[in-house]
């Protein structure tokens, strides 16, 4: 670890490094120059430099570089402090600034979706906002946070919007531990308010498949057109997809079935998959990518159909909360209730782990409200023993009341 040390009233980190014979314990001394005659500007240059040194010493145990690396730390670092000249330079280092703009670059390299980048920057900029873009990353404290927590809050934004915002900041600054910018990662409490269901109810989505325009001289185009809509959310409902999934999806077909392979570059968690279709979810999928192309492959003409299922939703006054998405949330309900599978579901809409599908589209388990929502849903929720008292079949009733026969005999 780099010490400090002053020499003629300037402050210089000072490494040691073990060199010869360990027997021997020679050491050669490097000075690096940080410009200051400040113990605290001193101070936290110094750590930078023992960052740095760290970092190369880790290298030399694992075979990445070597002592002579650390013996010429001064030529191949370009300390920010100075100018390549070696004069003082009035530039501050470790700003938030500095780095919120370093992950954002980071995030264009890891080829992370535009609006999830956007986001990140909408967040930090408020961040930086709040406490200043020449606050140094390693000053970071839990006060700060709480700073951003009351700026956010003047600024008219909900509980959700502000856990949007903090999830943001905590991404930033689990990167910068990641790369020892900085030693703690200040804590960072969401408040996870209740919100609204944002699955369809089975009453919601039957109406929107049953929903019809009334054509007149402004949307007679759209009463046409409205078949192919509907046929989309559809789509949508029973295959659990994200929006692009369908347009960028590449359609193959073989002895087994019938299979849309999603590549990972344009799957959310960059893990491809593959959603088997039936023939009518092939054809409407081989409809939708041929108006793509037609239309030069735009975004905007993705984002069509999400406008569209707005449109709907609000002359059948389905709440605000709900989206096109909410197909998504419609498929991953009913399926966890259909196959009883957290697992199964998790991985046909591609989520990276089970805690995904649990928090944002299950929400725990609760019958009744199921039962509600979902009223054909019931053979797949009632017990053996009721099965037997309605008369209700379903695929696995009868080895199940066999079971149930043979436990009551054995009591």
């Amino acid at each position: 670890m780099s010490s400090l040390t002053k020499r003629r009233k300037n402050y210089y980190s000072r490494i040691q490094v073990r060199v010869g014979n360990p027997k021997d314990n020679k050491r050669k001394i490097v000075y690096i120059k940080l410009d200051t005659q400040t113990y605290s500007f001193a101070k936290k240059r110094n750590a930078i430099v023992t960052k740095e040194e760290n970092k190369i010493r880790v290298e030399i145990r694992q075979g990445l570089a070597t002592k002579s690396d650390l013996l010429t730390i001064n030529d191949n670092s370009d300390w920010e402090w100075l100018k390549k000249d070696g004069s003082r330079t009035s530039i501050k280092l470790h700003t938030l600034g500095e780095y919120a703009d370093k992950f954002i670059k980071y995030q264009g390299i890891k080829q992370r979706k535009e609006s999830t980048i956007n986001g990140y920057q909408y967040s930090l900029q408020k961040f930086i906002d709040s406490v200043g873009s020449t606050m140094l990353v390693s000053d970071l404290t839990d006060e700060h946070i709480d700073i951003f927590i009351e700026y956010c809050e003047k600024k008219g934004l909900n509980l959700v919007s502000i856990d949007s915002n903090l999830k943001s900041v905590s991404a930033f600054l689990h990167w910068c531990h990641r790369r020892n910018y900085i030693e703690r990662i200040p804590t960072i409490d969401l408040s996870r308010p209740i919100i609204e269901d944002k699955w369809l109810t089975e009453l919601e989505y039957n109406a929107i498949l049953n929903f019809e325009y009334k054509p007149t001289h402004n949307n007679y185009n759209l009463h046409l057109n409205y078949k192919r809509y509907k046929k989309v959310f559809k789509l949508y409902a029973e295959t659990g997809m994200r929006l692009s999934e369908g347009f960028y999806g590449i359609l193959t077909e073989d002895e087994n079935g019938i299979w849309l392979a999603i590549p990972n570059e344009h799957s959310k968690n960059k893990i491809g998959r593959t959603i088997e279709l039936n023939k009518e979810q092939r054809d409407t999928i081989k409809m939708m990518q041929t108006l793509w192309y037609e239309n030069d492959c735009t975004t905007n003409h993705i984002k069509y159909y999400s406008r569209m299922f707005r449109k709907v939703c609000d002359k059948l006054d389905i709440p605000k909360n709900k989206s096109f998405h909410s197909l998504r949330h419609y498929f991953g309900k009913t399926q966890v209730t259909i196959t009883g599978s957290i697992y199964k579901v998790s991985g046909m809409m591609g989520h990276s782990s089970t805690r995904v599908t649990e928090n944002s589209y299950v929400k725990g388990y609760d019958k009744k409200a199921t039962l509600r929502d979902f009223p054909s849903l019931k053979q797949y929720l009632i017990t053996p023993q009721n099965r037997l008292k309605q008369g209700v079949e379903t695929p696995n009733w009868r080895h199940q009341l066999e079971d149930l026969k043979d436990s009551s005999s054995i009591n």
